[in-house]
This record gives C-alpha cells, structure tokens and sequence, in this order.
C-alpha cells in the first residue's frame, strides 16, 4: 500500500508537466494522476494523441 502511494505522488507531477507540454488542462491530469497513478499512462497516450489530430486538422500545430 505505501508503494503504491508513493508511486501515485510520484507520477501525478509527472502527467502534469506532460499535459503542460501537450496543450492539454494540467490540473485535470494531475487529479487523474493522484487517483490512478501509472495506469493512467494509456488514457494519456490515446488523449495526447487525439488532441494533436485535432490541433493539426485545425491548423493550429506548432510542431515541425
């Protein structure tokens, strides 16, 4: 249980600065983070994911 918790606070912060360099609502992520820890890790991929395709189809990508 303590691994647990302290792999939660590990990776919360972690999904914040990832949906920060993503565009995405940080603070959504962080609280996705504290209450799934890593499992979140493929709703972030298909999320990040799906939010490039929409930047992109609106022309709104700043990526090279």
């Amino acid at each position: 249980m303590l691994l647990w918790v302290l792999l939660v606070l590990m990776t919360a912060p972690f999904f914040y600065l990832e949906a920060i360099k993503a565009g995405m609502k940080p603070a959504r992520w962080f609280l996705k983070g504290l209450l799934l820890g890593p499992l979140l890790w493929p709703l972030f991929q298909v999320e990040r994911q799906l939010h490039r395709r929409a930047q992109q189809k609106n022309g709104v990508s700043w990526e090279s």
